[in-house]
C-alpha cells in the first residue's frame, strides 16, 4: 500500500489518495495492470475501503488466481465529495487530474480497456455519475449499495456510453429501491447490467462479506474489454 499526497490538486487535502500494487508488481518491472478508482461513502475517507478489508480480499483473489493483478486507487473526497478550490467538482478532479497522475506515476494501463469506477453508498451513487459522464475513460462501473439519483436518465447515459455495469445492495438497504430502478431502466434500453439483492443491510460488514466478487467483476470486465 502507497499514501499518496496530492499537493497540488483542486481539492486541496482531499486529493491524497491510497494505492494498492499488486503482489507481483515490484517483481514485473515490464508489465502494466489495470487500475479500478474506488470511492468511499459519505462520512469517511480514502482508509475506508482499507477499513472494510479490500487489501485482504485482493491479495487473497490475485494470490489463488482468482482474478488478475490489478491496481486499486482510493481517493479522499471528504465527508461529501464537495467541490474543490474554485468550485472544482470532484468528478472533474477524478478524470482531469487523479487520473492523469496515476497513468504518469504507476505502470497502468491507461486506457477505457483497463480502467473502471466503483463506490460505496454516495460513493457509488457518484461513480455510476462520474461513469456515465465519461465513457470513454472507463469499460465498467460498479455500485456497491449505490445512492441512485434520477435511474432513467443515469441508465441511458451509461447504456448509450457501452459501460458494464454491476449493482448490488442488501434486501434490507433503505437504499435498495434505487438499485432496483436503475437496473430495471438498464434493462429496457438494452444495457449491460448485473444485479445483485442479497441479505443484508447498510453496514460495513455486508460489503466486506461481498468483496471477492466485486474484485471478480471488475476483472471479468477487463478481460472483456480486451
Amino acid at each position: 500500500m502507497e499514501h499518496v499526497t496530492f499537493d497540488q490538486s483542486s481539492q486541496g487535502a482531499l486529493g491524497d489518495f491510497q494505492v494498492y500494487l499488486p503482489p507481483c508488481y515490484a517483481a514485473a518491472p515490464g508489465s502494466r495492470y489495470p487500475v479500478v478508482y474506488l470511492l468511499h461513502g459519505s462520512g469517511h475517507d480514502d482508509a475506508y475501503w482499507l477499513e472494510v478489508g479490500i487489501v485482504g480480499a485482493a491479495d487473497d483473489a490475485i494470490g489463488h488466481g482468482k482474478v488478475a493483478p490489478m491496481i486499486l486507487v482510493m481517493p479522499d473526497g471528504g465527508p461529501t465529495f464537495g467541490t474543490g478550490r474554485g468550485g472544482e467538482t470532484f468528478a472533474t478532479f477524478l478524470t482531469s487530474e487523479l487520473i492523469p497522475r496515476v497513468d504518469a506515476s504507476y505502470r497502468s494501463i491507461a486506457t477505457r480497456s483497463g480502467r473502471a469506477i466503483g463506490g460505496i453508498s454516495l460513493g457509488g451513487g457518484l461513480a455510476l455519475t462520474i461513469a456515465a459522464g465519461a465513457p470513454t475513460l472507463f469499460t465498467a462501473v460498479g455500485g456497491h449499495s449505490p445512492a441512485v439519483r434520477d435511474p432513467a436518465a443515469l441508465a441511458a447515459h451509461l447504456t448509450a456510453g457501452g459501460l458494464r455495469v454491476w449493482l448490488d445492495v442488501g434486501a434490507g438497504d433503505s437504499l435498495r429501491d434505487g438499485s432496483i430502478s436503475l437496473e430495471k431502466e438498464l434493462r429496457g434500453l438494452g444495457g449491460d447490467v448485473h444485479l445483485e439483492v442479497p441479505e443484508g443491510t447498510h453496514v460495513d460488514s455486508y460489503w466486506t462479506a461481498h468483496l471477492a466478487e466485486y474484485l471478480h467483476f471488475y476483472d471479468q470486465s477487463f478481460r472483456a474489454s480486451r
